[in-house]
C-alpha cells in the first residue's frame, strides 16, 4: 500500500498540522526539535540502548513479529531521560497539537507510552498503524483517543 503523507515545516501554523492529522491520519513535520537538542538527547540515549539486545522475546509471537529481531527499544523515557522529560515531552509544539485534537473530547490527557526504538540494519519496516487499535474496548467509531508523535533522528531512532 502506497500512502501519501503530507509534509509541513515546524514553522507552519499548528492548525495546518492538525488539519493534516484529521484528514490523513499522519503528517510529517520537519524541524520540530532543534538539532542541538537532538544531539544531547542521543548522547543521553546511547548508554540506555547499549544495555538492550535487539534479539529478545516480547509478550507474544505477534508482537515478536511486529518488532522483529533488529530493533532495540527503551520504554519509560520520562523516568530515564532528563532531556526527554524536561525539554521534549513538554515542548510547546506537542502540547498545542494535543490540546487541539484531544482537548475537545476530554477534560485532560496524559502520556501513555514514551519509548525510543532504534531500528538496526536489516530491520523490517513497520506497517502503518494506529497505536490505539490495541484498545479493543473502545467503541467504534470514536473520537481520537491518542496522538503518537514519532520522531526520526539521524541515528535511525524513532521516538514515540
Amino acid at each position: 500500500m502506497n500512502v501519501e503523507v503530507p509534509r509541513v515545516a515546524a514553522s507552519a501554523p499548528s492548525e495546518q498540522v492538525v488539519a493534516g492529522l484529521l484528514e490523513h491520519g499522519a503528517v510529517v513535520v520537519e524541524g520540530v526539535l532543534d538539532p542541538g537538542l537532538l544531539a544531547r538527547f542521543n548522547t543521553e540515549l546511547d548508554p540506555l540502548l547499549e544495555q538492550v539486545s535487539p534479539d529478545r522475546a516480547y509478550l507474544n509471537p505477534l508482537i515478536d513479529f511486529f518488532y522483529g529481531d533488529r530493533v532495540r527499544q527503551v520504554t519509560g523515557l520520562a523516568a530515564s531521560s532528563r532531556i526527554f522529560g524536561e525539554e521534549i515531552l513538554c515542548h510547546p509544539f506537542y502540547t498545542e497539537i494535543c490540546a487541539a485534537i484531544l482537548g475537545p473530547n476530554c477534560s485532560s490527557y496524559q502520556l501513555n507510552v514514551a519509548q525510543v526504538m532504534e531500528r538496526g540494519p536489516g530491520a523490517e519496516q513497520q506497517i502503518l498503524h494506529r497505536d490505539e487499535d490495541v484498545w479493543v474496548h473502545l467503541p467504534r467509531p470514536h473520537p481520537d483517543a491518542s496522538i503518537v508523535p514519532v520522531r526520526s533522528t539521524p541515528k535511525c531512532r524513532w521516538l514515540r
